[in-house]
Order: structure tokens, then C-alpha cells, then sequence
């Protein structure tokens, strides 16, 4: 590049940030009162002007409160405990961390042969590449994933390719051993949903015209649909199925690598360790062979895998608290040589492995290590060219190992994979800083919140758990028992849809009222209906669904009645803690069936209400969540509980507030969170208060049930505000109708 190493340093080294921490302090629980008939939820309204009166703050002095487990014990009746294989139903799993650096083998490693440039010609810089420091840096982005991986397509194969790897977009274990074949292979690695192909995928695979496509995953994963589509196009379709993910990592490698003689080991549970490696391993002719991390011993299979195909040398990515010291011994035992790349984080690891295998290159690629669209198609990208694929946070990358990797490498041109949402514009900087570690990176949000709700109306407690990257958490005043108002009607979907599971009751049961258990679901959760609420508690029993609650490890929620320890609860309550984890089991799809699962996130992303925790992300954001509200002696209480998807990572957050708690302030905490985790500002969606449309010609009725005094073609647009079981109250033109639930759906 012409540029010393000294030179570069000075011009792209920035100043480490500094933090500030302060520990949360606990809550204490409201009031209750009984919740009156109806569900009527404001709609978010214009935030008013800090008041001059003093406001309530929180208690002075901190402490540290435990979470409840993301696995809480199990009950002791039968609960349904079939998991969907990511093959056949993508799961989203918890992410293990890569774990500490390892010390060096005994054996020294075989000295591999640099990973280079051949045959294959990097594309021409992006519109509006930048140059800095003499390094040319430039960005592939798109309006979503499936675009930015055909963009990277485009870049990577602008002469077409022989092969196409196709994965399912919202899930990544098929995918990462997917990526090694491709590079392997000549072929990119696109992106689909998993029941339609999307357009701008379908012209990429014919721009290719490629022999075959190979689609991973099965049914579940990448559906019948998909396949029949391109097999329409005259292209041959391979599908690389079983009953798990890492079924799929065994058939990919013996399939795509029966000649190998070197293999890399990664948890399947997460995936930035299997990216990191990805390029790498395709471009020397290994597979990324997937195992369960968490086992103690190397599995049968992937031992019986890499003696059949002769693997001679196995190097295992990430710590021990990714792949466990007992799966690397029994390598060591099946394997002639056996090494380890480990690390501090996920972004350690990344740079580990560039620089074991890379002696010099060019071009450098940069994704994002909390999410994986990008780097998955991306991998494919890097591996053509013998490029690194390194792993950044999305607003910086990491200083030292930044700065080493682009001297040591004689980088000339940096490209980063996905938009300013995913990684931010300071990355194109080439600017080092420091990353707060996640206790650290915790505990500045801690004292964010804290210092937020001191101005605030209402006292607050709040629990947010990260589902993935840093799986950061934080708990202010979360085991409180406080009046959760309808926000507690997550629970009661729960127990219900588990005796479901259970074959006791089926969504066709009637309640007293005559209203089958799946309408009252649907009304319960959709539009926050009390009445199927209290027919669904009669169904089931209070001190049945306490039992139920107390013995899946939420000791802090239950309904009036007798709980799970026997006492007496004159009282409903509900703690954040509790409210979080249920989310964050229920996105991985532990809590319940694959089918209860589906029906209660459906119903959950269809909520009516949005102006607490959905005014606090950016429009365009997926989430799912279950609002509330409730007066009583003490004044408001206001409550929310969701699940937010966003590019930043998929996390849990639970918000109850009493003493005149606002809405409004709900949303700004909300906010809080949103940025901190994606380390950005944001600009807040805004809701109108038209909040359904007809999916059909709808009968107006002068009542719940009653005279149909009209009708509202298909597409007509209403304002919901109360319900009656099946029946809702809308506006239209003016004036109020009923109309029945099955004939509108949430559109905004």
C-alpha cells in the first residue's frame, strides 16, 4: 500500500471510551386491584414537558439482583419436549461465548500454506468508496438480508457460477457449513425466507445459470414452495436435509468434502466462530463440521465422520466455553493432530484465525459479529478471494487486533457487508476503540436507565435479556412482585397453550362463555379482551396455573388463589424477570410446542396496542409484545413485555410501572435500550390510531352480537378500542360498530 506500519497506526487509532457503572436498586411491588371490563389502550400521544414539581427517583442505594435462568427448572408434568431441528423448524439458540484463549497444543499445529488470491479477480469498489490512510474502503448494503446477499453474489461472481447454495435468511446453523461448500465449491451463498422466494433472489439465480441449486435444510427450514420455484426455472435443485443442524454439518462435509484431510470443529449453538472460519476452511478444501458444544464428549457420529473421511488434522474455533474441553479430547483421540483458535471474544477469535492462515492479502472484509445475514453470504465473498472475513461490533472495531490485522496483512481495500443499521458509518473510518466488555457494556445501560427514570413519572421496573451476541442482561428492581395489569395474560396463554401441548384441552375447547380456547387466545392476546381472559383462568384454575408457573421456575407471577409454595395471594402479580425470561424461552422455542410456539409469537406480533415498547424502535423493526393498563389506589399502572428482532440482535424486554406510570415513559426507555444494544440513536416509529383493516366484506353490528346495520368492504381501514370476547368495537366514518374478530387484522 506504500504506507509504513507506523504511519497507519497514527492515522487510524482513536481514543478508548470510558464508562461509568452504577448497580440497579430494587423496586417496590403496587397496589393491585381488579381490572376493569374492556381493553382500552391510549394511543401514543405527544410526550409532555419535564414538570417542574420534583420527581419520584430511584432508591439510592444499589444492588445487584439475580436473574431467574433462561431455563428455569422443569415441571413436573409432562410438558411437550421435542425441539424443531433448525433443519426442519429454524430455532434460535442461545449464544455460549468463545471463550478464553486456549494455551498452545503440545502438538504443534501442521504449518498451513497461506490462503492467496487464485484465479479469482476482486469486483471493482463500491459507489461511494472512501479512501483512508491509503486503504480504499467501500460497502456492499441492501434494502434487507436477501438483498445484501445478492448484491455480495453480483460482486462475487459477475460471470455467474456453477453452483448456488441456498439458506434460510432468519437462521443460521444449515448456513455455516453451508458456506464452506460454496466457497469450496465456485458458488455464492444466497439468502431466502423460508416459504417464498423472493424476486430480486429469483433474477440473481438466473443471472447465474447455474448447474444445480443446492438448497440446505429441510421443509421446515427452506419449504416445498422454494424448491418447486426454481425447479421451474430449469435448474436442477439438490436439497441437503435431516433430523438436526448438525445432521446437515455431517451430510454437507461428506457430500462437499469427501477428499478433505483437515476439518474445522464449531459450536453449533452459536455462530460467529463457524463464520470467522468459514472462507478460510473453504478455500483449503475443509468443512466446518457443527457438534453440540455443550457435550462433555465428542458424539459418535462426528467421530465415525472424520475417520471416514480421513481427517488428519481437526482445529477446533473458539474456547472451551464454545466447544468443551472433553469434545477436544475426544478429537485427540479419533484425530492424528488436534489445535485449538481461541480467544477473548468472538472478535479475538476472527482475527486469531486470519492470522494463523493468511500471510498476506489485499482485500479485507468486515461484518458484523452480532448478527449473521451478511457474514454468511459474505464468507463465500472472502473465501473467493483468500480474503479475511473479520468480525466487528456494530459502531467500532476493535483497536489493537484492528490496526495488527490491516498492517500485518498489507490491506489495501476494506469492504464492509450490510448497511449503517448493521455496522456503523464510524467503521468506515477505520477507527480503533475500545469495547466494553458485557458486564461492562451492562452496566453502562444499568446506569442509563437508572439516570432516565429518575426523571421520569412513575417508578419502574424493567428486565432486558439479549438473546444472542453479548447475551447481555440487566435487572432493575426485576424480581420485584408488582400489579402487572394485562401484561400477566402472557402467562395465562402459556398454561393454556402447554395443556394444549398436553392433549388436555385443544383450541377447540369451549369455555363457559361457549368461545373456543382459540378464539379466546387470539382476543385475549390481539386486542387484550378481560372476558376470554377470565373464561380462560376458569378453564384452567387459578392455583392450577400457579402450580403450573411455580414448577417452570416463575416464582414471582401468579394469579388470587393458593401458589405454587401453598401460600395465599390476595393478589395477581408478576415480576420483569419472570416476564423476560418466558420471551426470551419462548423465541427459542423451548417453552412450548412448534405449533403453540408459532401461534403465540403470531399473536404477540399482531398486539393491537403500540405505543409503549413499539414507540421506543425504529419504524420497520419486527417485535412482538403484550401491553397494559390498569388503574388503582396508588394511580396508573403501565406495563410492557416484548420481544424485539432487530439487525442489532433479538432480545427480551419487560417494563412495569406504577404511581402514575405514562405510556410515553415506557417508550423512552424503550428507546434507551434499542440504542445502547445497537450502539446508534435512533429515530422512534410512530403509530397512528388506526390500527385495523377488513380481510373481508365486514358486518357492522349496533352490539356485541347484535343487528347488522352495515357493511365494510374488504381493505376498509378502522380504529379498535374495546372488545367483548370475539366482538370489537371500531370506529369508522365517525361513528362506533362491532364487528366480529375474525374478519380484521392489525395494519397501521
Amino acid at each position: 500500500m506504500g504506507n509504513s506500519s507506523a504511519s497507519r497506526r497514527l492515522a487510524i487509532i482513536a481514543a478508548v471510551a470510558a464508562f461509568g457503572m452504577l448497580l440497579p436498586s430494587p423496586a417496590n411491588a403496587a397496589i393491585s386491584a381488579l381490572e376493569p371490563i374492556g381493553a382500552v389502550e391510549p394511543s401514543p400521544s405527544a410526550e409532555p414537558a419535564p414538570s417542574a414539581e420534583p420527581e419520584p427517583s430511584v432508591e439510592p442505594s444499589p444492588s445487584v439482583e439475580p436473574l431467574p435462568s433462561a431455563d428455569p427448572e422443569p415441571s413436573a408434568e409432562p410438558e411437550p419436549t421435542a425441539e424443531p431441528s433448525p433443519s426442519d423448524a429454524p430455532e434460535p439458540t442461545e449464544e455460549p461465548e468463545s471463550g478464553e484463549a486456549e494455551p498452545e497444543s503440545d502438538e504443534a499445529p501442521t504449518p498451513e500454506p497461506p490462503v492467496i488470491l487464485e484465479g479469482a479477480a476482486a469486483a471493482a469498489p463500491q459507489p461511494g468508496a472512501t479512501v483512508v490512510g491509503g486503504v480504499t474502503v467501500d460497502r456492499i448494503s441492501g434494502q434487507d438480508r436477501f438483498d445484501v446477499a445478492v448484491r455480495i453474489s453480483e460482486g462475487a461472481f459477475p460471470e455467474g457460477a456453477p453452483i448456488v447454495f441456498l439458506a434460510h435468511g432468519f437462521d443460521f446453523p444449515d448456513a455455516l457449513s453451508g458456506a464452506p461448500a460454496a466457497v469450496a465449491h465456485g458458488g455464492p451463498l444466497l439468502l431466502t425466507p423460508s416459504t417464498a422466494l423472493p424476486a430480486r433472489v429469483e433474477s440473481e439465480i438466473v443471472r447465474l445459470a447455474p448447474a444445480k441449486v443446492v438448497i440446505l435444510g429441510g421443509e421446515g427450514a427452506v419449504t416445498a414452495a422454494v424448491e418447486s420455484r426454481i425447479r421451474a426455472l430449469g435448474i436442477a435443485v439438490e436439497r441437503v436435509g435431516g433430523a438436526d443442524r448438525y445432521v446437515v454439518s455431517r451430510v454437507l462435509a461428506s457430500t462437499y468434502f469427501p477428499t478433505a484431510k483437515r476439518a474445522f470443529i464449531a459450536t453449533g449453538q452459536n455462530y460467529p466462530d463457524a463464520l470467522s472460519g468459514a472462507g478460510v476452511a473453504g478455500r483449503l478444501g475443509a468443512p466446518v463440521i457443527l457438534v453440540d458444544g455443550r457435550l462433555t464428549d465428542l458424539d459418535a457420529a462426528t467421530r465415525e465422520l472424520l475417520t471416514r473421511l480421513g481427517i488428519t488434522d481437526a482445529t477446533v474455533l473458539g474456547g472451551p466455553g464454545a466447544v468443551s474441553a472433553g469434545i477436544e479430547a475426544g478429537l485427540r483421540s479419533a484425530v492424528p493432530r488436534v489445535d485449538r483458535i481461541g480467544g477473548s471474544d468472538r472478535f479475538a477469535v476472527a482475527e486469531a484465525i486470519s492470522k494463523r492462515f493468511m500471510t498476506a492479502s489485499d482485500h479485507a472484509f468486515f461484518a458484523s459479529g452480532m448478527n449473521f445475514p451478511d457474514a454468511l453470504a459474505g464468507a463465500a465473498y472472502a473465501g473467493r478471494l483468500g480474503a479475511p472475513l473479520l468480525l466487528v461490533p456494530q459502531g467500532c472495531p476493535t483497536a489493537g487486533a484492528f490496526v495488527e490485522a490491516l498492517d500485518r496483512l498489507s490491506v489495501g481495500r476494506v469492504t464492509i457487508f450490510g448497511g449503517d443499521s448493521v455496522v456503523a458509518p464510524s467503521v468506515e473510518k477505520l477507527r480503533g476503540c475500545s469495547i466494553p466488555s458485557r458486564t461492562e457494556s451492562a452496566a453502562q445501560l444499568t446506569k442509563k436507565l437508572l439516570d432516565q427514570m429518575a426523571g421520569l413519572p412513575g417508578r419502574y421496573s424493567i428486565t432486558v435479556r439479549e438473546h444472542g451476541g453479548m447475551n447481555r442482561s440487566v435487572s432493575i428492581g426485576g424480581s420485584a412482585r408488582k400489579e402487572p395489569a394485562s401484561v400477566i395474560k402472557l402467562f395465562a396463554a402459556y398454561v393454556v397453550l402447554m395443556r394444549v401441548d398436553q392433549g388436555r384441552i385443544s383450541l377447540d375447547t369451549l369455555t363457559r362463555s361457549g368461545v373456543s380456547v382459540g378464539s379466546c387466545l387470539r382476543t385475549m392476546i390481539h386486542i387484550s379482551d378481560n372476558l376470554c381472559h377470565a373464561d380462560l383462568l376458569a378453564l384452567i384454575g387459578n392455583t392450577e396455573i400457579n402450580r403450573q408457573l411455580w414448577m417452570s421456575g416463575f416464582r414471582n407471577t401468579f394469579y388470587v388463589g393458593y401458589d405454587g409454595a401453598g401460600n395465599y395471594q390476595s393478589a395477581k402479580k408478576a415480576s420483569t424477570d419472570d416476564l423476560a425470561v418466558l420471551l426470551e424461552k419462548l423465541e427459542k422455542g423451548v417453552l412450548l410446542s412448534p405449533s403453540s410456539t408459532s401461534l403465540m409469537k403470531s399473536l404477540m406480533n399482531e398486539q393491537l396496542w403500540r405505543s409503549k415498547i413499539p414507540s421506543g424502535v425504529p419504524a420497520g423493526t419486527r417485535f412482538g409484545n403484550k401491553t397494559g393498563q390498569l388503574w388503582i389506589t396508588s394511580g396508573l399502572v403501565e406495563g410492557d413485555a416484548g420481544i424485539v428482532r432487530a439487525p442489532i440482535g433479538t432480545y427480551s424486554v419487560a417494563v412495569l410501572g406504577d404511581q402514575n406510570a405514562a405510556n410515553w415513559a415506557i417508550a423512552r426507555l424503550s428507546r434507551t435500550v434499542f440504542e445502547h444494544l445497537g450502539d446508534r440513536p435512533i429515530e422512534p416509529a410512530t403509530w397512528s390510531s388506526v390500527n385495523l383493516v377488513t380481510t373481508v366484506t365486514a358486518n357492522l353490528r349496533n352490539g356485541p352480537g347484535g343487528t347488522v346495520v352495515g357493511t365494510a368492504p374488504t381493505g376498509t381501514r378502522l380504529i379498535a378500542d374495546s372488545s367483548n370476547r370475539v366482538w370489537y368495537r371500531v370506529k369508522l366514518n365517525g361513528s362506533w360498530y362491532w364487528v366480529h374478530h375474525t374478519t380484521v387484522a392489525t395494519q397501521y
